[in-house]
């Protein structure tokens, strides 16, 4: 399967119990499970294949965390640098409540560069100059 749940893929992709249709960071998880096998009972239309659930990790009542990472990266026939960054956090505001979260940003440089695509919505110069 490609990992979407419109429908047309075989294997579904779930957070917790929430079908996925974006990539997904894989950080600030408590387990992944692989489910084999078709899984419609459970999980409903595109799991003929089985289904993947990522499990995040539950807020945590003991303490508070704030977790920062950042990653560069430049491909070799890349003009720039391609970085994310990332951010975790749980705070606890009484015995019995407490709020986690994690939050990234991606930028990807790509690993070529093709100045002649689109640039601007609307304008096309279908005889780019090559010189």
């Amino acid at each position: 399967g490609d990992g979407n749940n419109d429908g047309g893929g075989t294997v579904a992709t779930y957070l917790g119990e929430i079908p996925l249709f974006v990539d997904l960071k894989l950080n600030d998880l408590q387990r992944v499970e692989v489910l084999l096998g078709p899984q419609g009972t459970l999980y409903g239309a595109g799991t003929l294949g089985g289904a993947i659930r990522y499990i995040p990790n539950k807020p945590d009542f003991d303490g508070d965390l704030l977790e920062v990472r950042s990653e560069f990266s430049k491909y070799s026939e890349a003009a720039s640098l391609s970085y994310e960054t990332g951010l975790t956090f749980n705070k606890t505001f009484a015995p019995n409540f407490a709020i986690r979260g994690s939050v990234d940003y991606e930028d990807d440089s790509g690993f070529i560069d093709y100045p002649y695509i689109v640039q601007e919505i609307g304008v096309s110069d279908p005889d780019p100059d090559f010189s």
